[in-house]
Parts: structure tokens; sequence; C-alpha cells
């Protein structure tokens, strides 16, 4: 089988390593959201249940490959649909689960998809096995923010980085993905990634692009007010973790925005006290869009967060103009 895209030698030698049953026991995947670490943690898992020959990746074709979707040794640990992170219930389900012996004989995988929202309790609570995994059995953890997790945890965990993509490859896979796209289009999409395809198919959806122009128009021309963009950026989302999504993809879309304007702005050389007060301004204002997201996952109400987000958009812009 064919290794997760753009991942290089590096990525390569982690399968051979899985395959021979030389992986370390507990693998942190870290990189940016959209990047595919949920993708490279079922490669991962997928090769480590492999019953092929092949010593570098998954055969695909064998039992195991066939039903990973229901393969009794894979335990997947997820966000239940009624909860905003991962209940400690279920990490203690999981260590019963693993005092069984492997039902194919090869190995027992965890894949705790995103670990960050395991809260401190279920962290905790995680030590032991990590510390103990028992014999054949693989823990894998994918987040987009590592920070989050206890020290105590990174500490028995090896990680690996799923790198971003080029852009050139970006552009390539979304060719075959989004062939009824304009190449200007594709090439938008891909520049203003920064690495993850999972993003660079957001920016192309049907559902998204008009939403970057909404965004773009609010901050760059101050079309709108904050509120009423901040409720079009959430309509449709259900539920309290589809909403916080939506609301983080909102957030990274204004930061890309001020990243781009910022980045044009340097490259044209300008100078002079405007210059310097907007340059300040915007990379101000993408700093404190990482409170926002810290603000997210803290619970406070989305629609509160981006307004927050819109209005301290407004708030400089008019301070300007009245000097």
């Amino acid at each position: 089988m064919t290794a997760l895209l753009g991942q290089g030698e590096e990525y390569s030698e982690l399968l051979r390593r899985a395959r021979s049953m030389r992986m370390h026991h507990g693998l942190l995947l870290t990189g940016p959201v959209g990047v595919g670490k949920s993708t490279a943690a079922r490669e991962i898992a997928r090769t480590l249940l492999c019953e092929g020959e092949d010593p570098s990746a998954a055969c695909g074709e064998c039992a195991s490959c066939r039903q990973l979707e229901v393969h009794p040794d894979l335990h997947e640990v997820v966000i239940p649909v009624d909860k905003e992170e991962i209940p400690v219930d279920l990490v203690r389900e999981l260590r019963e689960s693993l005092m069984r012996l492997p039902v194919g004989g090869r190995a027992r995988v965890v894949v705790i998809d995103p670990a960050d929202r395991l809260n401190t309790q279920g962290q905790n609570a995680l030590l032991k096995t990590l510390e103990e995994p028992g014999r054949d059995t693989f823990l894998i953890l994918p987040t987009a923010r590592p920070d989050s997790l206890l020290a105590t945890v990174r500490s028995r965990v090896a990680e690996h980085r799923v790198s971003p993509l080029d852009q050139g490859v970006l552009e390539a896979e979304l060719c075959g993905r989004f062939p009824d796209r304009t190449p200007a289009d594709r090439s938008w999409a891909a520049g203003l990634a920064e690495g993850s395809l999972g993003r660079a198919e957001g920016l192309l959806s049907e559902e998204n692009r008009p939403l970057f122009g909404l965004i773009e128009d609010f901050v760059l021309r101050g079309a709108g007010t904050p509120v009423a963009v901040a409720r079009a950026a959430l309509e449709g989302a259900s539920g309290r973790i589809a909403t916080v999504e939506k609301a983080l993809w909102t957030v990274w879309i204004v930061r890309t925005i001020l990243r781009k304007e910022l980045l044009g702005s340097l490259a044209t050389g300008a100078t002079g006290p405007y210059f310097a007060a907007t340059s300040v301004r915007w990379t101000t204002q993408i700093e404190s869009l990482l409170a926002a997201e810290s603000d997210l996952y803290q619970r406070i109400p989305p629609e509160q967060v981006l307004v927050g987000v819109f209005l301290s958009i407004v708030r400089p812009a008019a301070t300007g103009s009245a000097g």
C-alpha cells in the first residue's frame, strides 16, 4: 500500500518499524490541523495488524487489512457524540479490554483521536497503560495540540510529526479531487492552506469559499457587523462540537487573511509610520487569535468568541481612521 501523501523516508521508516513490531509502544502524532494525522494513525494501525509478508507496509489484501473498520484488536477511542471531551470512563474500559489477549494474535492497537480531548483525569488514567502496555500493545495518539497533554504523558511516548505538504504536492492532489475548479482556484487554496490538505479542501468547498469571501470583506473592507459575520460563520452548525470546530475554522481564516496581508506588505518593501502601525496592528491581532482558540477549548460560547475576534479588528481600524 502507498504511504501517506508527501511524508518521505522518516515516515516510511516508521512503517517498517511497525511491520517488524519494533515501533515504540506509545506514539504521539503531531502536526497542523488537516495535515493527515488521523489518516496516518489508521495507516500505522493497519500496518501493525497486517498479516501479510511485506516488510515495509500493510499489504491491503489480508483479512486484517480488509476488516480494519471492525478489527477486534483495534481499539478506537473518540469523543462520544453527546460529549465535548473523551470521558475518563472510556479510558478505564480500554484498560480492561487490554487485559485480554489479542484476538488475532499479532498485536493490539489503540488509537485515541484526538488525544488532546482527554481531560487531566483521563490522561492520568492512561499513564498506567503507557507505562505497562502489555506485550505487542501499541497506543497511537494524534493531536494538533501536543502542549495540552501532561508532561507525564509526553515523557512516555515517542513523537512523530506529520509534515505539512509542499504547495506543488497540494495542487497536484487538488487537481484530482477538484477537477471542476480552475488552476487559479486550486493554486489559491494550496497557497493558503499551510501544507494542510484538509484545509485546502475546505477552502474549495461549496460551503467555505463564500464564507472566506464574507470574512475577507469584513477584515479588509469593514463590510458587515461583528455579530452578523459571527452568526453567518456559525450558521448550520449543530451541537457544541460542530459549532466549536466551525468557530476554529473561522479563526483560522481570519488569521490566514491577516498573515497574507502582512506578508504582502513586507514583500513590497513598504516603509514609513503608516506601514509600521499597520504591521504592528496585524501582528497583534494574529497573536490575539491564539487566545481566541484557547477560549474555544475552554468552553466559552463560540459566538461570543467570534464576536470578540471581529470587534478587535473593528476597534483598531476605527481608532486609526479617527486619528
